[in-house]
């Protein structure tokens, strides 16, 4: 059984206002397929607005990432304030609130 975890540094963030993302890994399991990725939609329309991928190998070890999204959308441009769902490698969801 897997333990990693995921959760977002707040619930509630200025326009423009970047947004961590921590990952950790307790060492019970290693993290497959070796690709890690974050989506971000937006809640109201469920429009996909954030696509990220990267080859990463987290090892059967204690170890943390961190992600960071700096709420643009995929042309770069600040996404609208409101409701975002993160989801994470399909296991995690999180979810924020993008103030005006």
């Amino acid at each position: 059984m897997m333990d990693n975890t995921s959760k977002v540094e707040k619930d509630v963030y200025e326009k423009s206002e970047r947004v961590r993302i921590d990952l950790k890994n307790d060492g019970s399991a290693s993290w497959t397929p070796l690709s890690q990725y974050l989506k971000v939609y937006r809640e109201d329309t469920g429009e996909l607005v954030y696509d990220w991928e990267r080859e990463v190998a987290m090892p059967a070890i204690p170890e943390n990432q961190t992600l960071f999204w700096d709420q643009t959308d995929m042309e770069g441009d600040q996404v609208e304030p409101g409701t975002y769902r993160f989801v994470l490698m399909e296991k995690y969801e999180a979810e924020i609130v993008i103030q005006e």
